[in-house]
């Protein structure tokens, strides 16, 4: 976890973070995102856990988890929620987001400094993020731009429109001193539509010219716009998370990825440093070590019989000599 002194809006901005790359470009539905919240909880995350955990507390509350359960009706999400708490146990509100064909609308009434308001904040994100998940956006890629979004110009033409005051608090760990300032949401409107209408065009990095070996991988990566720029190359790994595992041009810049293991499918994505778009996901197989022990057999065979035949002759040969 990056630390940050006098760290400005650094929570709060990940309620927007998914409604900026696009993996597929098909739009996605409430029912989508509602089923991808119900399954996935940013906290999962240690890092946000941390910095969400945190922004939940007060001098009336030390809150160790929150969970969640999400059910759909007609015309509203709601969300029960169970908070943890060290000194008064269980704490449980519940929220209700309406929805009016595709979009979906909150009005927080409760004071900006309240529980409430503080979880309503968590809730927007994780709503944001949840249609980002549906999307098929993967969170380590998406960090890479956590300080590109400006806030105060979102509309509702780019899917969302809201109203938020702020709150400030600082916190201490391991010796430094952390400012956060969150946006509490006092309306929101997000349009499902609109949002993935905004969101940039597929397959804007192309990951191409790929070759594999045994244990090893390459690729080239072009981004048309950005040939001066650098592109960066993400592998998912065992938890489906994508981890950064090299930087090339954008000009067909040459990436080889190496210690592999072989007849082993891996899973890369590309995007240009500091620009809001990426590749579509690539499954690449690396070749498959032919069995050799049958041959070995074999030949180990041929090779004491060519042998056993050699020592013969040699004792035959030695044996007529002495008989001479």
């Amino acid at each position: 976890m990056k630390k940050y002194s006098n760290c400005i809006i650094f929570l709060f901005m990940t309620f927007i973070l998914f409604g900026l790359m696009v993996v597929n470009a098909a739009d996605i539905t409430i029912d989508d995102v509602v089923s991808y919240m119900k399954e996935n909880n940013i906290l999962d995350n240690s890092d946000y856990s941390y910095m969400f955990g945190r922004m939940f507390n007060s001098e009336e509350y030390d809150i160790e988890s929150i969970s969640y359960t999400v059910k759909k009706e007609d015309n509203k999400i709601t969300i029960d929620t169970i908070l943890k708490d060290k000194n008064v146990g269980e704490i449980n509100k519940t929220f209700n987001f309406n929805i009016e064909d595709n979009l979906i609308t909150y009005t927080n009434d409760s004071d900006v400094n309240s529980l409430e308001s503080r979880i309503s904040a968590f809730l927007f994100s994780e709503l944001i993020y949840s249609v980002g998940g549906a999307r098929g956006y993967q969170k380590d890629i998406i960090v890479d731009w956590m300080n590109q979004i400006d806030l105060t110009s979102i509309t509702l033409e780019d899917g969302i429109e809201w109203t938020y005051e702020k709150i400030t608090y600082t916190d201490e760990k391991n010796d430094s001193v952390y400012k956060y300032e969150i946006n509490i949401p006092k309306t929101f409107k997000v349009d499902i539509l609109k949002l993935t209408a905004n969101m940039p065009s597929n397959a804007l990095v192309k990951i191409h010219d790929i070759k594999t070996d045994f244990t090893s991988i390459s690729m080239s990566v072009y981004a048309d716009g950005h040939l001066d720029e650098m592109c960066t190359i993400y592998r998912r790994n065992d938890n489906n998370d994508y981890i950064k595992v090299g930087t090339v041009s954008c000009n067909n810049g040459v990436f080889t990825d190496n210690n592999l293991t072989d007849a082993t499918t891996y899973h890369y994505q590309s995007t240009v440093e500091n620009v809001i778009m990426c590749s579509d996901d690539v499954e690449i197989t690396t070749e498959t070590i032919p069995e050799t022990g049958a041959f070995i057999t074999i030949g180990s065979i041929i090779i004491l019989i060519i042998l056993e035949i050699v020592l013969c002759l040699i004792y035959r040969k030695h044996r007529i000599i002495q008989k001479i």
